[in-house]
C-alpha cells in the first residue's frame, strides 16, 4: 500500500466505530474522498443522521453484526476506534453498558484484529484521565487521576491496548482529545449557548471562569488523519498524543465572543454556583504531536466559534 497524506486516493479499508457520532461523521466525510472503502460500526442503522447524505457511499453494519462477519468480509488497514458511552455522572445502571462499550467491545475488536493479521489501531481517549484543576501542562507522561468512571473504563482500555501492542505487536495511535467542539455536535455546553442566543431565550449557567483547551473539529479531524499517516511508518508499537488549541479559554470569554458574533447580549447570565466536581484548569501540551504528527491545531476559538455558531444558525439547532 502506497504511503496516505491526507490528499491522495489511496486502496486502502478503513473500520470507523462510533462513526455516526459527533467526531466519526466528521471523519468520515474527510475520509471518504480518499480511502477505497470506509466500513463504519454503529451502534443503530435507523439513526445515523449525520451520514445521511453518504451513506450510499458507505459500508454499514450495526451491532447486531458479528464482529468475524465483519472482519472476514473486508480486508480491513486499519481500525478507528471512536464508539464510547460516556456520562460525566454514571448510575448503577450505567456501569454495565459503559464497561461493555468502552472496555469489553474493543478487546473483542482486538481479538477478530489478531485472527485476521490486521496491525493498526487508532484509539480515541480523553484528557479527562489526567490528574486536573493544577496550573501545570499537561502532558502525555503527567501524573493519571481518571476524573469520573468514563476516564477510568478509557484508561482501562489504554493499558490493555499497551499489553494488545506489546504482545502481539500490533501497533497503535491512542489519541486523548481535548474538549472537542464544532458543527453538528451533541448538545454540551457551547451548543447550548449557540442555541440560546439564536432563539433568544435567557439561561443561567455557572461563572465560567474554567478554562480548557477547547478543540475544534476539523482540528481533531486532521489529528486521524495524522495519525492513519503516522501508524504505517511509526518505529513503537504504542504511541499516546494529546490533541488540544494552543490557548486556554474561559467558559467566559466564549460567551463574550458568542455574544459579539450574534449581536445577542445579556441573554446568558454566568451567575450559579459550582458543581463540586467541577474542571476549573486544564491546559495540555500538544508538543509531542506536532513532532512525531507533524500536527497543528489552526482553529482558534473566535475562528471554530464562528464557524460553529454560523452552521446552526443556518441549519437549526
Amino acid at each position: 500500500m502506497k504511503p496516505f497524506n491526507g490528499t491522495n486516493k489511496i486502496k486502502m479499508n478503513v473500520l470507523i466505530t462510533g462513526g455516526a457520532g459527533f467526531i466519526g461523521s466528521h471523519l468520515i466525510k474527510k475520509l471518504i474522498n480518499f480511502c477505497e472503502n470506509i466500513v463504519v460500526l454503529v451502534k443503530d442503522k435507523e439513526n445515523i443522521n449525520r451520514l445521511e447524505q453518504i451513506k450510499n457511499r458507505l459500508i454499514i453494519y450495526d451491532l447486531k453484526t458479528p464482529l468475524n462477519e465483519i472482519f472476514n468480509h473486508h480486508k480491513i488497514d486499519v481500525v478507528i476506534h471512536l464508539a464510547t458511552y460516556y456520562k460525566k455522572s454514571h448510575t448503577n445502571e450505567d456501569v454495565k453498558e459503559m464497561f461493555q462499550t468502552n472496555v469489553i467491545f474493543p478487546i473483542l475488536i482486538l481479538e477478530e484484529m489478531l485472527k485476521n493479521n490486521v496491525k493498526h489501531f487508532i484509539n480515541t481517549g480523553t484528557f479527562f484521565e489526567y490528574a486536573l484543576n493544577n496550573s501545570e501542562s499537561i502532558s502525555e507522561e503527567s501524573k493519571k487521576e481518571p476524573y469520573n468512571l468514563y476516564a477510568c473504563t478509557k484508561l482501562n482500555f489504554e493499558e490493555i491496548l499497551k499489553y494488545y501492542s506489546k504482545k502481539y505487536g500490533l501497533k497503535v495511535v491512542n489519541l486523548k482529545l481535548f474538549s472537542p467542539y464544532g458543527p453538528d455536535d451533541n448538545e454540551k455546553l457551547i451548543v447550548f449557548l449557540i442555541k440560546s442566543l439564536i432563539e433568544r431565550e435567557s439561561v443561567e449557567i455557572s461563572k465560567g471562569e474554567q478554562k480548557l483547551n477547547w478543540t475544534y473539529i476539523k482540528d481533531v479531524v486532521n489529528a486521524y488523519v495524522k495519525s492513519i499517516e503516522y501508524i504505517f511508518k511509526m518505529e513503537n508499537n504504542f504511541e499516546s498524543f494529546n490533541i488540544c488549541s494552543e490557548d486556554v479559554v474561559s467558559i467566559k470569554e466564549i460567551v463574550i465572543i458568542l455574544e459579539e458574533i450574534s449581536g445577542e447580549v445579556g441573554l446568558i447570565n454566568c451567575s450559579k454556583d459550582y458543581a463540586p466536581d467541577e474542571i476549573m484548569y486544564a491546559k495540555g501540551d500538544n508538543s509531542k504531536a506536532k513532532k512525531l504528527l507533524g500536527w497543528f491545531s489552526f482553529f482558534n476559538i473566535r475562528k471554530g466559534l464562528k464557524e460553529t455558531f454560523e452552521f446552526y444558525n443556518k441549519n437549526g439547532i
